[in-house]
């Protein structure tokens, strides 16, 4: 399952003492609403200010989960280029335009998807110019070469996972889904909390979700994929004293 942008600002605003209404119902009210946007209190974080701080932490997420070796949350996320000849400049994005981030998941034959082994250029080349002559079973051998990449096969893809800025901001607006996996939500939420901070204000609260969202982060990276929760919050501080329109 993938995050819905309202339930994310709804737990973030609720963390950071941001949704309007003095009493209950007035809460219940507002965290009930499809639109969150109209039910905040306080001069702190505007809507807008939320989403510039959503969407560049759902960049920052998105290529460590690109750079991870976690299944998982990749599957999620997965693009696959269009087919690359031999020779050609290794691709950037899939066929939409969705950049890929990270690394690659690997090289794979367009035609039977079985996946190729990076060997050394010389290798690659040697096998392509005698390709006939003196090798009888079929090699699946790709390397690099600057941009380029230089195959043994007719056509290949290149496997990974992607994230485009635009693409998500619509979705943001839309009151759309991130492309994250909802394991990360409670990660999400805390490092967005981490950025709040302003003078005087929210400046403990951020310090402690930073130290989760890290300890958290750091355990994503070495391959754990636990479902998390939002930390409980400990005694809150003076420093949570929002100013009022």
């Amino acid at each position: 399952m993938a995050i819905k942008y309202q339930n994310l600002c709804k737990i973030i605003m609720l963390a950071a003492s941001q949704i309007a209404g003095g009493d209950a119902a007035a809460r219940e009210t507002a965290l009930a609403a499809t639109d969150i946007s109209a039910h905040l209190d306080g001069v702190e974080i505007p809507y807008a200010a939320l989403k510039i701080h959503v969407l560049a932490i759902e960049k920052e997420l998105a290529e460590m989960v690109g750079n991870s070796n976690n299944a998982l949350a990749r599957a999620q996320m997965a693009i696959q280029s269009d087919t690359v000849t031999s020779g050609f400049v290794v691709p950037t994005a899939n066929n939409a335009g969705v950049p890929f981030v990270g690394s690659f998941d690997g090289v794979f034959d367009a035609t039977d998807h079985k996946i190729l082994t990076e060997m050394p250029a010389q290798v690659v080349q040697r096998r392509v110019a005698n390709a006939n002559a003196f090798f009888k079973i079929p090699a699946y051998h790709f390397a690099y070469t600057g941009s380029r990449v230089i195959h043994t096969r007719t056509g290949v893809y290149f496997r990974g996972v992607g994230w485009r800025y635009s693409t998500q901001e619509t979705a943001f607006g839309a009151s759309g889904e991130s492309p994250l996996p909802q394991n990360l939500e409670a990660l999400f939420a805390c490092k967005v909390l981490a950025m709040l901070p302003q003078e005087q204000w929210f400046v403990e609260e951020a310090a402690y979700f930073r130290s989760f969202a890290a300890e958290k982060q750091a355990e994503i990276v070495e391959g754990k994929y636990q479902l998390l929760s939002l930390p409980q919050m400990p005694n809150r501080s003076a420093s949570v004293n929002p100013a009022k329109d």
